[in-house]
């Protein structure tokens, strides 16, 4: 797995398109569509663990609505415990 992720759109197309010639899963932190993988929010309350993406493409609304499914969560297992 490869993350191209430097301060050069350049360099990290040129690593990216070196990964994918070796077969190699990668990230071009430069392009959206050149990624072949996601980093989701995590949300994790207790037990429970759960991811959640935009798929790339609205990464405040992400952040939004795993802060907001976060609270939902901890009121769930919190009220799930009590009883």
């Amino acid at each position: 797995m490869v993350i191209a992720a430097t301060n050069d759109f350049k360099v990290n197309e040129e690593i990216y398109l070196e990964a994918k010639s070796k077969g190699i899963l990668a990230n071009n932190a430069s392009n959206k569509e050149q990624c072949d993988f996601l980093f989701p929010a995590i949300i994790k309350e207790g037990a429970m663990v759960c991811g959640l993406t935009a798929s790339g493409t609205d990464h405040k609304l992400t952040r939004k609505v795993a802060a907001s499914l976060r609270k939902v969560f901890g009121q769930i297992i919190r009220e799930s415990e009590n009883k």
